[in-house]
C-alpha cells in the first residue's frame, strides 16, 4: 500500500471533481460503477483499516465520530421504514445507500484520504493540489469561455463524461482561493487569478459565496481577518445571498428564472417528504425517487435536493438533521479549538476557511455526500491538523 499511496492521491486529486469519470464492472449479480475518485478512496480506505488493525498510529485526529454515528443510526432507522410506494426504493435499497453515500463518504474521504496525505511529503502535496487545482481551473474558464461565445452566458452546461454541470468545477475551486492567495508565491498568484476568473466566469452564485468566505480567512484588515469581523462578515454575507437570490430578476433572464423556480420546487418537494413523515424522513436516497412517483409529469429523471438541508430533513427527517447538524457544529468546535494558538497568518486559517466555504456551498448544492466535497473537505483537515510541521511555507 505504501508503494501504491501517491498513485492513489494523484488519482483523487486529478479526478474528484469530475462525478461522471466512472467506472463500470457487469459482475454476475450486480452492475458495479462508481467515480473513478470513489475506487481510489476506497483503495486508500482498505489500506487505513490495515493501519487501524496493525495498531500503527494515527497521522491525523478523526473527524467527529460520536455525532457521525448518530446520524448513522438515525439513517438506519429511517431506512428500515422506507415506503416503495412514494420512492420506489425498499429498505434494503434505503440502507445501501446509506452505506454507499454518508457512510463510505465519512470513513474514506473523511480518514482514509486526509490520512494518506499526511502520510506523503507536505511540499510534495501543496504542488499536487497547486497541479490539480489549475487544470481543474483551466477547464472550467475554457468551457466558460466557449458556453459565452455560444450565447449562453447565464446558463449551464455538461461536460461528457466528465460532470453534468460545468458551475461544479467553479464550486470544487472556490474553497482553494484562500489557500492560493495564503501561498503568496508567482505561482500561486497566478493560479489564484486563474481560478477567479475560472469562478467569476462560471456565474455560479454558489461558488462567488464560498471563493468571498475562503477568501475572509485570509485578508486581513489592520492585522485582523475579514471572517473575524462578525458584524461586517454578517451584513455583507447576508447583502450577497439577497443580491444573489434577486438576480434571475435583476437580469431578466428566463432561463435563470425557470431555475430558481425548480430550486422552489425541490424545496417543496423536501417540505412535502417532511410533513408526511416529520422525525425520520423518507429514508436515504428517497428524494429522487419521491419526485419520480409523485411528479412523473414534471421531472421524469429525479432531480437530487439542492441544498443539505432540505436533503437531509426529507430523508431523515428532523431527527436526522439535528444529528447532521451535531456533527458539523462538533467539526466547527474541533477546528476552532486547533486554531485556537495558532497565528491569525496560518496557513491552517486558510485551510479553515476552506472547510467554512465548503459548508457554506453546501446550502445550494447537490455535492452533500459525494466526494465533490468530501475530498476537498478531507484535504483542509489535513491542512487544519498536519502535524509533521506548523505553517512553514
Amino acid at each position: 500500500m505504501n508503494a501504491l499511496r501517491p498513485l492513489l492521491v494523484a488519482l483523487v486529486l486529478s479526478t474528484a471533481a469530475f462525478v461522471d469519470l466512472e467506472l463500470r464492472f457487469n459482475l454476475p449479480f450486480w452492475e458495479l460503477n462508481a467515480p473513478v475518485a470513489d475506487f481510489a478512496a476506497l483503495a486508500l480506505l482498505v489500506g487505513w483499516c490495515f493501519d487501524r488493525a496493525r495498531y500503527r498510529p494515527a497521522l491525523l485526529p478523526p473527524l467527529p465520530w460520536p455525532p457521525a454515528l448518530g446520524f448513522a443510526a438515525i439513517a438506519l432507522l429511517s431506512a428500515s421504514l422506507s415506503d416503495p410506494a412514494h420512492t420506489h426504493a425498499s429498505a434494503a435499497t434505503s440502507a445501501y445507500w446509506l452505506i454507499r453515500k454518508p457512510i463510505f463518504a465519512f470513513l474514506a474521504y473523511g480518514h482514509a484520504w486526509p490520512a494518506a496525505l499526511a502520510a506523503l511529503p507536505s511540499e510534495r502535496v501543496r504542488r499536487w493540489i497547486q497541479l490539480s487545482v489549475g487544470g481543474l481551473a483551466v477547464l472550467s474558464l475554457g468551457t466558460s469561455v466557449w458556453r459565452i461565445a455560444a450565447g449562453d452566458a447565464l446558463w449551464w452546461a455538461p461536460l461528457a463524461g466528465l460532470t453534468h454541470n460545468h458551475k461544479a468545477l467553479a464550486t470544487f475551486l472556490a474553497p482553494f482561493s484562500g489557500w492560493l492567495l495564503w501561498r503568496n508565491r508567482p505561482a500561486s498568484r497566478w493560479l489564484l487569478a486563474l481560478c477567479l476568473a475560472a469562478i467569476a466566469l462560471s456565474l455560479s452564485k454558489t461558488a462567488w459565496l464560498g471563493a468571498s468566505l475562503s477568501l475572509a480567512f485570509v485578508v486581513h484588515l489592520r492585522d485582523r481577518p475579514l471572517v473575524s469581523r462578525r458584524a461586517a462578515t454578517v451584513i455583507a454575507g447576508a447583502a450577497a445571498i439577497a443580491l444573489l437570490f434577486a438576480l434571475p430578476w435583476v437580469a431578466g433572464d428566463a432561463r435563470l428564472q425557470d431555475a430558481a423556480r425548480s430550486r422552489r420546487s425541490l424545496d417543496l418537494r423536501a417540505l412535502e417528504m417532511v410533513s408526511d413523515r416529520p422525525l425520520l424522513g423518507q429514508g436515504p436516497g428517497a428524494s429522487t425517487g419521491w419526485e419520480q412517483t409523485e411528479y412523473p409529469h414534471y421531472r421524469v429523471n429525479g432531480v437530487e435536493a439542492h441544498g443539505i438541508v432540505q436533503k437531509v430533513s426529507a430523508e431523515t427527517g428532523a431527527l436526522g438533521l439535528l444529528s447532521w447538524c451535531a456533527f458539523t457544529a462538533a467539526l466547527g468546535l474541533r477546528v476552532r479549538q486547533r486554531l485556537a494558538s495558532e497565528s491569525t497568518r496560518g496557513e491552517r486559517w486558510a485551510w479553515a476557511g476552506a472547510a467554512a466555504a465548503l459548508h457554506l456551498q453546501l446550502l445550494a448544492s447537490t455535492e452533500g455526500f459525494t466526494q465533490g466535497h468530501w475530498a476537498p473537505l478531507g484535504i483542509a483537515w489535513y491542512g487544519i491538523f498536519r502535524r509533521d510541521e506548523a505553517d512553514s511555507r
